[in-house]
């Protein structure tokens, strides 16, 4: 019985090792066959130009291409990820294309400290923006609901005081996944486009009804950007959650 948990344990690791490697391959292979455009540079032009830090967002089911953005930064890159064996994946395969991340999610609400783990994500991310580093935020994830923002990223984007860009892709020949995000899964060839929304500025010290006013621009612009990116490779667009 150990023998069998060793060997599986082994198996496990060399899984750990070799999927994120096989991750970043495949994504850098996509990136190369599919003709892209970019609609919406001068925006994030202004900021990088800028040399001063900036949170990008995109909604959670459209992560998969964003190392892009991490190879355009001329500032550090650092992306949030949720602290589950899932998000493990992705951060050691995000490290290969040269960025590191902030291990942790709104889940955290659910334990039994609530607050907890979420201020430990917030206090890290601020310190990275005042590091004069760029930090990327899916407002929807773990597990949503879909494009729905939580009030998470209007708090870090007011205490460090710097602005939001809306990003997002679509391609032509990706496959959607029957996930609770609806995730864009790209294969090679075909069309591909990522829009960049304008620079969305913060409160300078906001109240609660200041920052939730924030939380539904940073929301509305997300899926503006969103939609014109499934219709400039022409898809039918994914539409947010309904709420109750």
């Amino acid at each position: 019985m150990e023998i069998g948990k060793g060997v599986l344990r082994t198996f496990e690791l060399m899984l750990g090792r070799v999927l994120p490697w096989l991750g970043a391959g495949y994504l850098r292979l996509v990136h190369r066959w599919i003709r892209w455009d970019w609609v919406g540079t001068a925006h994030m032009d202004a900021l990088t130009q800028s040399g001063k830090p900036f949170i990008v967002t995109f909604w959670h089911g459209r992560i998969i291409m964003m190392t892009a953005l991490i190879e355009k930064s001329t500032l550090p890159v650092n992306v949030v990820i949720s602290a589950n064996r899932d998000g493990e994946l992705i951060s050691k395969t995000i490290r290969y294309f040269g960025a590191d991340t902030i291990r942790g999610s709104s889940r955290d609400m659910r334990k039994r400290d609530k607050r907890k783990g979420a201020i430990a994500v917030l206090r890290k991310t601020v310190e990275r923006l005042k590091d004069n580093q760029v930090v990327t935020i899916t407002p929807d994830g773990p597990r949503g609901p879909r494009m729905r923002a939580k009030i998470g990223i209007a708090s870090i984007a007011t205490q460090a005081g710097v602005p939001v860009m809306p990003l997002a892709y679509a391609t032509s020949t990706a496959r959607t996944l029957n996930s609770w995000d609806r995730f864009q899964f790209p294969v090679p060839f075909g069309r591909g486009c990522f829009v960049v929304g304008e620079a969305l500025y913060p409160p300078e010290a906001g109240n609660a009804d200041e920052l939730e006013g924030f939380r539904l621009k940073v929301e509305n612009a997300l899926n503006v950007v969103t939609e014109r990116a499934d219709r400039e490779v022409g898809r039918e667009p994914i539409h947010p959650d309904t709420l109750a």
